[in-house]
């Protein structure tokens, strides 16, 4: 239990990783970064905060909320409240949401999907609400809890191993991308399946393989960590690992000489 709570807490952080660079995008340039970083810190303590004592006020009055969050709350309040508060729950996952509905259209986008980011958002939109509506209607087997805990687990097997060669990469660029590249539309060398780099996917590959014969889940169990590690989950930390252990001398030369034309052709 422990080795899947780690995961879960790592996943959070990983899940971020994704959508990140989609939080500061519409800021000044002068904007200081530290400040960004306490405001979206002390934003998501407060409200972390005040849901974990609203859950732990629920788990007080019933053990059952402690395992499934959804009916096991079912039986603390009257039938319309219920109802208010499921409608409350899809509206509020669409908030709450919003900016990773943003940034799944801009993906969508990037690969080279025909669509405009009005419609790839409501696409994205229309498919989470859907799952919403499943899990808060039609699945009323309390599993909800153990449902969330795998998928969030599964989702370490690629969000580990892509944000570890992905923030490597940045790091040996110093963090910059050039503007063309990123927002070129169909004119970047990287739209679509354009300019793949050999390393980078079979660093992928190779963590993902490795996390997923290492995780360890109600749902699903690699075969590492069935038969040698007694079902401990560790795929958070060995994607990772293997993807850098890849990625970083396969490419640091490549990526340093890029870095190197790049400040020659701007003059640094």
């Amino acid at each position: 239990m422990l080795s899947v709570g780690m995961g879960i807490a790592w996943a959070g952080g990983y899940s971020y990783m994704i959508v990140a660079l989609d939080y500061p995008r519409y800021l000044p340039t002068s904007t200081q970064s530290r400040s960004i970083f306490w405001q979206v810190f002390g934003g998501s303590a407060l409200a972390a905060g005040f849901l974990g004592l609203v859950g732990v006020m629920l788990a007080s009055r019933s053990t059952n909320a402690i395992f499934d969050p959804i009916a096991g709350t079912k039986a603390l309040m009257p039938h319309w409240v219920f109802v208010v508060w499921i409608i409350a729950a899809i509206g509020g996952s669409i908030s709450n949401n919003a900016l990773t509905l943003y940034s799944a259209g801009l993906a969508a986008q990037a690969m080279g999907l025909p669509l405009k980011r009005w419609q790839a958002t409501l696409v994205d939109g229309a498919l989470a609400i859907a799952g919403l509506v499943y899990v808060l209607i039609i699945d009323d087997a309390g599993t909800f809890l153990a449902k969330l805990n795998s998928y969030i687990v599964l989702s370490i097997a690629w969000v580990g191993p892509f944000g570890a060669i992905w923030l490597v990469d940045l790091w040996w660029r110093k963090w910059y991308v050039r503007p063309h590249e990123a927002h070129g539309g169909s004119a970047s060398p990287f739209s679509g399946f354009k300019g793949s780099r050999v390393a980078a996917w079979v660093a992928l590959t190779a963590g993902v393989g490795t996390a997923l014969l290492t995780i360890g889940t109600p749902a699903a169990t690699g075969w590492i960590a069935r038969h040698l590690l007694e079902g401990t989950d560790t795929s958070w930390a060995t994607g990772p690992i293997v993807a850098l252990a890849i990625y970083v001398p396969w490419a640091y030369r490549a990526v340093k000489s890029e870095t190197a034309e790049l400040a020659a052709a701007n003059g640094d």
